[in-house]
């Protein structure tokens, strides 16, 4: 309708009354959205209100007419927001009937259509094929209605204010910045960060790493873009902020320090409120947003604070007094009760956890959790703000990890003359009930053939005839998931009955060698069951009861899952250095004081070299191992406890001075300062009165394996070389 049009219709319509002054004002707020219907309604409704009063409130029983009291203000603004919502335009629920091959696309195209003309359209969270429509009438909703959708739409419904309340909090903005993981389309399982103030419709616009580079790299390489790489022509423009130049945009696609900005449809979302630091290491690297990002580093290294460990009060009335925690719950932000001592009197404090830090000492032995020691184990050794240097324990490496990457190690060991016996767990029979998460496959009915995941089910009860929902993945669904108002594949409801499993999940099982192969500090993902795709980091397992307690990365709640329903993500190993575990090697020298190296496996030496039968000192072989695996053996001289200078040491020293094939104090030193060189001809292990013990050591935490022996050998790393390999049956 023209504006000539309806001044026509208005004059017919009113007659004498009519007066073009009083209508002015209307017919401006009318047509001030340049064919935008939903912003012209919205002017409308301002000006409306700004007219014409607010009814008044009716009495709630006409006969009676009590003086006011001071309940009555409470009830007046209660009603007074029941006629505010009423004042308002009302969502109309559209439900339309199309084939069902064609449901999909025909709610997308019509929810587009709709959002074009200017209508605030939300799909539906819960059933493919329903829509929320922001409208004054169904009339208004029909009309703007593609021509060739027009007969599709069978109803229109007024919703309830409850239904109309939980539509508009599906639509909710993401806070910026926050961190969220994309749950389907080609980012599946990526971090990313919010980079979207405004979010004025559906779509988000988020920083991803991206995986697909506009220059060659190998397939699945995860690195930022470098701008370097890129071709110098007129389709490379910089993107400026304040002056500073914080990204670049190339064929369309925008990047902010290396990093992608994708735009994802905020159904395809999932908030992560402490993401993994490996998760979000490029991110970080990049320089985005680094303080928000180093507060997401903290927060990660405070899920792995312990009762018992050390920590500092950062804030509150007590600043920088050190305390032990005595009770930790992450959940609701995250607290902790701290005992301290003040003044003389032990007190115990309640504090936030982002109100606290953890407190490392030198020698405190650590295990690395995160970056790309990740597994190491060792013990503080120099501490420099933010960055401790470590000594590994087995190879006497010394690296440099951040300490918002360790966590205290704590392992208690007890020796023992003789293995303990075997204890022997049988795991639970596996669930054979078909869970959330499942891959199924429809073998009678209507939808038979059809594949997808459960999306619900009622668990181990279910029983022939008990009804589950999926969501179809068949190749006409999967061309939905780049369309603007994608909200995943369609839900279908069957009986438990029909369907069978299929794809089954690669979770942890049970083998008689190693037990479950899991242990705490491990980060899994749940793979079935109703915590399904929750992520987080193992706190604790109960091997008899086959469960896991861990710490989801989301909300930092406990869930304790069974094991069979997680799959393992990161193996945090009790070793990084494990290609030099178990090789064969031959004892070159001895200095005595060095730390003990710990080891899996370790076999006898060659046969030792010939020496003159006369001497006094030769080198002589060691005593055959036994046939037994568990059979200690020992040499008979310990050097720590020789003293050279005593005679009753039983060390002749005026043999060692004529005889070429012993040991003197300058051939030690010769030793020590030809260390660079490879000392290419095997020895006994009796060598230099070196002594070597052997015994069982069961561990109590961790215990990888369900109760394996340690063996422990006290051979210090840098009187160790690699052995050639030997001949078969040596």
């Amino acid at each position: 309708m023209s504006y000539s049009e309806m001044e026509e219709k208005l004059s017919s319509y009113l007659g004498d009354q009519y007066s073009a002054d009083d209508w002015k004002d209307a017919k401006t707020m009318l047509f001030s959205g340049e064919h935008n219907v939903g912003a012209c309604l919205r002017n409308l409704e301002l000006l409306r209100k700004k007219y014409i009063p607010r009814r008044p409130r009716p009495r709630k029983n006409m006969y009676l007419d009590i003086e006011a009291n001071e309940g009555d203000s409470e009830e007046e603004e209660e009603e007074d927001g029941d006629y505010d919502t009423q004042d308002q335009y009302v969502y109309w629920f559209i439900m339309y009937y199309v084939p069902h091959h064609f449901l999909g696309t025909a709610t997308v195209y019509i929810a587009e259509h709709l959002h074009s003309k200017g209508f605030p359209v939300t799909m539906s969270l819960w059933l493919l094929g329903q829509l929320y429509v922001v409208s004054d009438s169904p009339r208004t909703i029909a009309s703007s209605l593609p021509a060739s959708h027009k007969f599709s739409v069978k109803d229109y419904y007024r919703i309830s204010d409850k239904e109309c309340v939980a539509v508009e909090r599906s639509t909710i903005k993401f806070p910026n910045p926050l961190w969220v993981r994309v749950k389907s389309g080609m980012y599946k399982g990526v971090t990313g960060y919010v980079f979207d103030p405004d979010q004025s419709d559906l779509f988000v616009d988020v920083l991803v790493v991206t995986r697909e580079f506009p220059y060659p790299m190998l397939s699945g390489c995860e690195a930022l873009l470098d701008r370097s790489h890129l071709l110098v022509d007129n389709e490379v423009t910089d993107i400026i902020r304040n002056g500073e130049i914080i990204g670049c945009s190339y064929k369309g696609q925008r990047y902010y320090r290396g990093l992608l900005l994708r735009k994802f449809h905020r159904y395809q979302l999932e908030v992560v409120a402490c993401p993994h630091a490996d998760d979000i290491r490029l991110h970080l690297q990049s320089g985005f947003d680094t303080p928000f990002i180093k507060k997401s580093i903290v927060a990660f290294s405070k899920q792995f604070l312990h009762v018992g460990d050390a920590v500092r009060i950062i804030t509150g009335a007590v600043p920088s007094e050190i305390g032990t925690v005595v009770s930790i719950n992450h959940g609701f932000g995250g607290s902790a009760c701290i005992k301290s001592t003040l003044d003389g009197h032990r007190e115990e404090l309640e504090a936030r956890l982002e109100d606290v830090e953890r407190v490392f000492w030198v020698r405190d032995a650590v295990r690395v959790v995160a970056g790309s020691y990740l597994g190491l184990e060792g013990h503080v050794i120099q501490m420099d703000k933010d960055l401790f240097r470590l000594c590994q324990g087995v190879s006497m490496e010394k690296v440099q990890v951040s300490r918002y990457y360790l966590d205290h190690h704590y392992q208690t060991c007890t020796m023992q003359s003789h293995l303990p016996l075997y204890q022997h767990f049988e795991p639970p029979p596996e669930s054979q009930s078909i869970e959330i998460g499942d891959y199924i496959e429809v073998l009678v009915g209507e939808h038979m053939g059809k594949q997808g995941i459960v999306t619900w089910s009622p668990g181990p009860q279910a029983i022939g005839g008990t009804q589950l929902w999926f969501q179809d993945e068949s190749p006409q669904t999967s061309t939905l998931h780049y369309t603007e108002y994608y909200s995943g594949p369609p839900s279908i409801q069957i009986p438990v009955a029909f369907v069978q499993r299929t794809r089954l999940p690669q979770t942890i099982k049970f083998t008689k060698e190693k037990g479950y192969d899991l242990k705490p500090g491990d980060v899994v993902r749940v793979a079935r069951g109703p915590e399904y795709q929750t992520k987080g980091i193992v706190q604790s397992v109960d091997f008899p009861k086959a469960r896991l307690t861990l710490l989801s990365e989301s909300d930092h709640s406990l869930i304790d899952v069974p094991i069979g329903f997680v799959m393992k993500i990161l193996n945090v190993s009790l070793d990084s250095f494990n290609n030099v575990i178990s090789q064969e090697v031959f004892v070159a020298r001895t200095t005595f004081k060095c730390q003990d190296v710990v080891t899996r496996c370790i076999t006898p030496p060659p046969v030792p070299l010939a020496v003159p039968s006369d001497s006094s000192n030769s080198i002589s072989a060691a005593h055959n191992p036994s046939s037994s695996n568990w059979t200690a053996w020992n040499l008979t001289q310990d050097i720590d406890g020789a003293n050279l200078n005593d005679p009753s040491s039983g060390v002749n020293l005026s043999s060692l001075t004529t005889n070429p094939w012993t040991v003197d104090a300058q051939d030690i030193q010769d030793g020590i300062d030809a260390r660079v060189e490879q000392l290419k001809d095997s020895v006994s292990l009796s060598f230099d009165h070196a002594k070597f013990y052997k015994r069982f050591v069961s561990s109590a935490c961790p215990d990888p394996f369900c109760g394996a022996a340690l063996e422990h050998y006290h051979i210090p790393a840098k009187d160790l070389s690699p052995a050639p390999p030997r001949k078969r049956k040596q």
